[in-house]
């Protein structure tokens, strides 16, 4: 099964910077060019090799440590794409090394044709190693306290281990600390939120900021534009029930001579 159809057609495509957790408003897609590499996904760690490709929904949290060559992208496309992983053909991988040195228009029917003809594999996350596996509860955690501002000393007196601890398992799996990792899930459900039509101030108080002012500093922060104009700047209003009132008409009584 492939990721794309041969009539797909690749769009927005942009570099990426890989130094630093990245969650895009768009899918992003990762090619190990060689060596191998550590790649988190959400709360999910996977371990990939040369020529394995990674797709990752639009806002899913995506941290890579490399011990080789690995390319980035974010990209939009015209019919849909599917998460996941595959390899890429042997006898494609020149094209790998030509889409590396290329810049520019010429990327994208390389990075389209690497696409279509990757098959798809079956491939798990790491489950082994202690870390990992405080890792997924951590940010499981973090997702069930959205809406609150537990910190993160509570989180590792949850996880049975110390704040210094919690804070080296995101340095590690996620390149940043576990607060800022916390923030960055409120602001992705804050999106969603405001996408849906609630307002700033209500989207604050459902992901957990102590005043809107906060929240509107931290989205700016984080998403590189306030939430105001995230949502363009219109609040859908949801549906009211109203009651609707029946106007009784008066009538008068006609002349005789009007019948």
């Amino acid at each position: 099964m492939n990721f794309i159809s041969s009539c797909a057609k690749i769009k927005n495509l942009a570099p990426l910077n890989l130094e630093k957790a990245i969650c895009l408003d768009c899918p992003s897609l990762y090619i190990v060019l060689s060596g191998n590499a550590l790649v988190t996904v959400g709360k999910k760690v996977y371990a990939l090799k040369e020529g394995h490709i990674l797709i990752a929904d639009k806002r899913e949290v995506c941290y890579i440590k490399d011990n080789g060559s690995v390319l980035g992208f974010g990209f939009e496309c015209e019919e849909g794409i599917e998460a996941g992983i595959s390899r890429i053909p042997n006898d494609n991988m020149l094209l790998v090394s030509t889409l590396s040195e290329q810049g520019g228009q010429v990327m994208y029917p390389l990075l389209e044709l690497i696409l279509c003809s990757s098959e798809r594999l079956l491939y798990e996350p790491l489950e082994e190693g202690r870390d990992i596996e405080l890792f997924a509860k951590a940010v499981d955690l973090m997702l069930e306290k959205i809406d609150t501002r537990a910190s993160v000393e509570e989180f590792a007196e949850q996880l049975d281990i110390s704040r210094s601890h919690i804070k080296r398992i995101f340095a590690a799996l996620s390149g940043i600390g576990a607060h800022d990792y916390f923030n960055l899930l409120k602001i992705n459900k804050a999106k969603e939120l405001l996408l849906s039509g609630y307002s700033v101030t209500t989207t604050a108080e459902k992901t957990g900021f102590a005043n809107q002012a906060y929240f509107s500093a931290a989205f700016k922060r984080i998403a590189g534009i306030s939430p105001k104009d995230f949502s363009g700047g219109l609040v859908k209003r949801r549906p009211v029930e109203r009651t609707v009132k029946e106007i009784p008409t008066q009538r008068k009584e006609l002349p005789s001579y009007l019948l």
